[in-house]
């Protein structure tokens, strides 16, 4: 298992803030779950929240809202959490396209004060039958590489020679490293021998 994606998306819920204005201004923040009908102050009719979006035309966090007045047609528009900001950057957006327009159902401004956000991970399951191959490759190399580094590769020749009923033997030797080492060995190795021919003589 290893993570191969993460981030947030725009969960179920937005927080609306509702001004009415009129000869009183009225302020009102409501929580509203997507797709459940609010109703309205003074009994003018509901809202829905019909989308959440947490990036829409590239202008941020914004919903769409579908409001039914008591009297008259359905009304659709979006709402936009940096309201403020897209206002100084485009000027007069707002009042050119009613379904960008925040306060198109009179008297009520619309403003979104935030969306709910949701996390979530991706995890991608890998499975490779070559493994057992791969680190059994990877212990055959590290051994390969202890016995070249850490062991003396030695050879020895011996040489016998008979002449008129006399033996002479010779002891030759050649290793990659540790030369002292090498002969030391060759030295006990005369030695053996010649206490071996010692004990046959007196035998």
């Amino acid at each position: 298992f290893y993570q191969s994606s993460y981030g947030t998306i725009p969960g179920d819920s937005a927080m609306i803030r509702l001004v009415r204005r009129a000869s009183k201004p009225e302020v009102r923040s409501v929580n509203a779950g997507s797709n459940k009908e609010i109703p309205l102050p003074h009994g003018e009719g509901t809202f829905v929240v019909l989308e959440i979006k947490d990036n829409f035309m590239n202008m941020g966090p914004a919903v769409l809202i579908k409001v039914k007045p008591k009297q008259g047609d359905q009304i659709r528009f979006w709402v936009f959490q940096h309201h403020e900001r897209i206002s100084r950057q485009f000027p007069g957006i707002f009042d050119r396209f009613p379904k960008l327009n925040p306060s198109a159902f009179k008297p009520y401004t619309f403003l979104l004060e935030g969306i709910e956000s949701k996390y979530y991970t991706g995890l991608q399951v890998s499975k490779d039958p070559g493994v057992p191959v791969v680190w059994a490759g990877f212990f055959l190399i590290v051994a390969g590489l202890f016995i070249t580094f850490f062991t003396s590769h030695r050879r020895l020749w011996i040489k016998v020679l008979q002449q008129d009923g006399k033996s002479e033997i010779s002891v030759a030797g050649m290793a990659n490293k540790n030369p002292v080492g090498l002969e030391r060995e060759i030295h006990e190795l005369l030695g053996e021998l010649k206490a071996s021919l010692g004990e046959r003589k007196n035998a």
